[in-house]
């Protein structure tokens, strides 16, 4: 894949042998399967028909492969990680343990834009949600989210890259001045992994969740938990099962149950979306999460730049720092030029009556992307 240090994208492309005949633009609501992917979810299913009993001596080991995989690729400990099934079942999981654990706080600061995923769980555990209002332009500044912060805050919850506009939030500086608040921040990083390079080493959070299934190109049913053990404490788990206490004695009074984050998967997730996803982020390292930050950054600079010369209301901030790669765009005939579109096998989707979203991804090239103008 790799030629004199350049990324062959063209080799890229060819991983993804169901593009050949449509240009699909929408990575934000769902990626197809890269070939290794696809594979990698087909060989559980066939061990499953074929050798059963093989198969089921590699469940736990390929379900601590896959954890193993995950941790590595966000530069997290292993013990942080657990594998869900959706980003919404892991922000319940985190609602629920902060209610558990700072019972007395009642607040939760969302961002307006916010995709249900990050709001909804919250409210069911009884906060009270304030929202802030982006800039004109769509983005948020990390101050006016800090000035909305008070002693009954129990959390910031805030997407990295918020899924209808595209704006990118200044995470580092968000998660750094709430720490020194002293202040949980829960990030949503569905619209950011596997472009945007994270590294939670680094990068001060109290929890963040993310689907496979977007820019991770894992698929469906799979996604990411991470909650470190600061966090989880002496009152963890909040949900429990099988798997929160020794998998192997079957024991089903003990007295003590397991700490990591992998708790909270209870029982044994579906194998398939579990190897999809280590297989996922695999892939995504073998061509390195920087490199396709540019590159994603780049065929978006061509659409936004084609847009405007168009004339169009790009709804999307233009600076690269402040996108990931979502571009939307306001359009006032948008369901009949989407529908114009898919009548060529060009998809993209609405987002609101007069807004449509474009999401390109490695797969796509230049090419994707002077078609669609070329249609405006």
């Amino acid at each position: 894949m790799e030629k004199n240090n350049t990324t062959e994208w063209s080799n890229v492309r060819k991983d993804f042998p169901g593009l050949e005949k449509q240009t699909y633009l929408n990575a934000a609501g769902m990626s197809p399967l890269p070939g290794p992917v696809h594979e990698a979810g087909a060989s559980v299913l066939k061990l499953m028909s074929d050798d059963v009993a093989g198969f089921a001596e590699n469940v736990l080991p390929l379900n601590i492969k896959s954890h193993y995989a995950v941790a590595g690729f966000y530069n997290a400990d292993v013990n942080d990680i657990a594998l869900v099934n959706t980003t919404s079942m892991g922000m319940n999981m985190v609602a629920l343990h902060f209610r558990n654990i700072q019972p007395n706080k009642t607040e939760v600061v969302v961002l307006a834009d916010e995709f249900p995923s990050s709001t909804i769980p919250w409210e069911k555990q009884g906060y009270t949600l304030k929202y802030i209002n982006p800039e004109k332009d769509g983005r948020y500044e990390a101050n006016r989210i800090l000035a909305e912060v008070s002693q009954n805050t129990a959390a910031v919850v805030a997407s990295y890259v918020q899924y209808n506009t595209g704006s990118r939030l200044d995470v580092f500086a968000l998660a750094q001045a709430l720490k020194e608040k002293n202040v949980h921040f829960v990030l949503n990083a569905t619209q950011a992994a596997g472009i945007i390079p994270i590294d939670l080493s680094e990068l001060p959070v109290s929890a963040m969740v993310t689907s496979g299934n977007k820019w991770i190109m894992a698929g469906i049913g799979g996604a990411v938990l991470y909650l470190p053990e600061h966090i989880r404490g002496q009152q963890f788990p909040p949900l429990a099962g099988w798997l929160s206490a020794d998998p192997i004695s079957f024991n089903n009074k003990p007295e003590n149950l397991n700490k990591g984050a992998a708790s909270l998967e209870v029982g044994l997730n579906s194998l398939v979306p579990v190897v999809c996803v280590a297989a996922a982020v695999e892939y995504l390292q073998s061509i390195g999460v920087a490199k396709i930050e540019q590159r994603v950054l780049s065929l978006a600079d061509l659409l936004i730049n084609g847009l405007l010369e168009s004339k169009a209301e790009v709804l999307t901030p233009v600076n690269r720092e402040d996108r990931a790669g979502i571009v939307s765009v306001r359009r006032k005939d948008a369901p009949e030029w989407v529908s114009r579109l898919k009548a060529n096998d060009i998809h993209v989707v609405l987002r609101g009556p007069d807004d449509v979203r474009i999401s390109p991804h490695i797969y796509n090239d230049e090419k994707d992307i002077i078609a669609l103008l070329e249609s405006w």
